[in-house]
């Protein structure tokens, strides 16, 4: 059917202008290269984005309620590049805060996947999806997360495939299940070591 996304912010257009504003402000006084390079920009489709806690991911967890909605992302596109991304907080209807722009290759990697989603289940598959951006930031894991009637798809962006080429992450829950409990056994302390009884003489 579709890749359905949700309309973001009332407010989102004003308030990332005016961020990119400042920025390219700050940047002209630095006699630093603009985020834009002096272009208009324009702004994707906003997509949600959804955190997961670490200790949430546990086996059989029910992601849809683990995750929580934390906010908006949005790629700006300017002179053809795809290198900003901007995140808004706050619900759909009320008023949104500007939290951060993100500079560098994860927004072309965003922006790379979602085409890629496009490509694999816009108009070839019978379900219609939302898409989600999912972050796991004990894991250092960024994936965009289409989220079905009956299934839902994972293909990860962040950290980016070794071969450059984005796939479906058919087994990305039961990935990330053990990933959590290696990490969390990693972070937990040794136990103490036991007391020894003085021998007798």
């Amino acid at each position: 059917m579709a890749i359905i996304t949700n309309a973001g912010p009332l407010d989102a257009m004003s308030l990332i202008s005016d961020a990119l504003s400042h920025y390219s402000a700050i940047a002209a006084q630095r006699n630093t290269p603009s985020l834009l390079g002096g272009a208009l920009p324009s702004l994707s489709e906003p997509v949600r984005v959804y955190v997961l806690d670490i200790k949430d991911i546990v086996p059989g967890f029910d992601l849809n309620s683990a995750a929580k909605a934390h906010g908006w992302r949005y790629i700006v596109e300017s002179g053809g590049q795809h290198t900003v991304m901007a995140d808004l907080s706050g619900p759909r209807d009320g008023t949104a805060t500007f939290r951060r722009l993100n500079v560098g290759p994860i927004a072309q990697q965003l922006y790379s996947v979602c085409e890629k989603a496009t490509q694999l289940f816009d108009k070839t598959d019978p379900e219609n999806y939302d898409v989600r951006l999912l972050e796991i930031p004990a894991l250092y894991r960024q994936t965009l997360w289409l989220h079905g009637p009956i299934h839902d798809h994972f293909l990860t962006y962040w950290p980016a495939p070794v071969d450059g080429v984005f796939h479906e992450d058919k087994r990305f829950l039961e990935d990330i299940v053990q990933l959590a409990a290696k990490t969390v056994a990693l972070r937990s302390p040794a136990p103490p070591e036991p007391e020894t009884t003085p021998g007798l003489r």
